[in-house]
């Protein structure tokens, strides 16, 4: 952890101080301790420090995304510096970026190197390049005590008139490890290093006075993984193949504002293979591919009193489908607030479909409390109880699907505070069908 800090404050850039610059800061420590009979994961006691700065100039700018999670029971610790940059718009018609930063393509995409672009009006071109900060699995590739490092290269051009218009390419490398099992001397996995490859753009217009709209779509590798069927040759490594563009995602949303009231529809789909199918046994096909609608409305009484109602379908390639309904508000009068949530979520999913089984499930919610500018209290209850479940019963008598995710009843409390910048909080929940019990405290600072 010391040489990781070192680090980030050698890389540190001082900054003078222009008179139009915003500077914000959020520091915040947080800890999250989790109980459940038998069981002794790494992630049910930690402690976090999170630490963001971000300082914004004419001219100049820069961020420090930093983040460190410590397991409280001996489990691994998680240190990710997510960001930390210094852009430069003091040239004519250049900007300058180095350091640490997020780079279009995937989710986790940061990249540790330069970015330089050039500006044509409302038209900018740039290029960067470096190391790839982590790979898919978040695994730090140079700021370890073994460095690692992964090529990354793209290029990008972006429009930034009336009407907002992004398109990138980045080219680079990602690392993968999959778990082989113990042989008596520690953990074996497999290791590959495979190229990567992403196209990724973006679209964003307001169409009048009420109406906004906003596009995209992002193309990517995908590995597809095979293992040996043959039960004489289940430690083999398994067969990786790398499928240039093999994902493909594509978003649209409307969204219309007209007095208290917003409506927003987004449609989105992801068309991808999750798993190999093996020559030599029968196995469902592991798909990833859906299509998604969702309709939205909501009514805002000033900054208090809401409703809101929502509707999403989504379809599945392999012929499954889920449908979710849900309608919630909330009441204040003086201090006190009253939130109420309700819905329905209905999943029919195809019986081959390893692990997975049809379920219908009502969702509730209900919490009482006060609220004030300062300070917010309130407790109550939350459920999502399975009504229809084709699994076998388990061996504790029950029926509950273990792949539905929700499906418990539990009560819980939250507290919140803040003043003079500083805030504090701490949530807390008990289920009510067992002896489990999770708390997340925080404090922190933000100006």
């Amino acid at each position: 952890m010391r040489r990781e800090l070192v680090i980030v404050c050698a890389l540190a850039v001082p900054l003078a101080r222009e008179a139009s610059a915003d500077v914000r800061a959020l520091v915040a420590i947080d800890s999250y301790v989790a109980t459940q009979p038998g069981s002794t994961a790494d992630d049910e006691a930690d402690l976090a420090l999170s630490v963001h700065l971000e300082y914004k100039g004419e001219k100049r700018a820069a961020i420090l995304d930093y983040v460190d999670r410590e397991s409280l029971i001996d489990g691994t610790p998680r240190r990710e510096l997510h960001e930390l940059n210094y852009v430069d718009r003091s040239f004519a018609h250049w900007v300058l970026t180095i350091g640490r930063f997020r780079v279009p393509g995937g989710y986790w995409l940061m990249t540790d190197g330069l970015g330089i672009a050039r500006r044509w009006g409302d038209v900018e071109v740039g290029v960067f390049g470096g190391n790839r900060s982590f790979t898919n699995s978040r695994a730090e590739t140079l700021l370890t005590a073994s460095p690692t490092p992964l090529p990354l290269v793209g290029a990008s051009i972006t429009t930034h008139g009336e009407v907002q218009f992004a398109l990138a390419y980045t080219l680079t490398k990602d690392r993968i490890a999959l778990y082989r099992g113990d042989n008596g001397s520690g953990d074996v996995y497999f290791k590959s290093e495979r190229p990567e490859q992403f196209v990724d753009g973006e679209l964003v217009a307001a169409v009048g006075a009420h109406d906004f709209i906003t596009g995209g779509l992002n193309i990517g590798s995908r590995y597809l993984v095979t293992y040996s069927a043959d039960p004489m040759r289940v430690t083999d490594d398994p067969a990786l193949e790398n499928v240039r563009f093999g994902s493909q995602a594509v978003y649209g949303l409307y969204d219309h504002r007209q007095g208290p009231w917003r409506l927003d529809a987004i449609l989105a789909g992801l068309r991808t293979k999750l798993g190999q199918q093996s020559d030599n046994v029968a196995l469902a096909p592991l798909t990833g591919s859906f299509g998604e609608a969702t309709l939205r409305a909501t009514w805002l009484d000033g900054k208090a009193n809401h409703l809101d109602a929502r509707y999403r379908a989504r379809v599945w390639g392999d012929g499954g489908s889920s449908h979710r309904v849900e309608a919630s508000g909330e009441l204040r009068r003086g201090l006190f607030d009253l939130d109420v949530r309700a819905g329905l979520d209905v999943h029919r999913l195809r019986e081959t479909s390893p692990g997975y089984t049809s379920s219908t499930s009502l969702i509730g919610r209900i919490a009482v409390g006060v609220k004030a500018p300062e300070y917010e209290l309130l407790g109550g209850v939350a459920a999502v109880d399975t009504i229809v479940d084709e699994l076998e019963p388990l061996d504790d008598g029950s029926t509950r699907a273990p792949y539905t995710l929700e499906a418990r009843s539990y009560a819980f409390v939250h507290a919140f505070t803040t003043r003079d910048g500083w805030f504090g909080g701490i949530d807390g929940e008990a289920n009510l069908r067992g002896d489990g019990v999770r708390v997340l405290a925080q404090l922190g600072f933000a100006r």
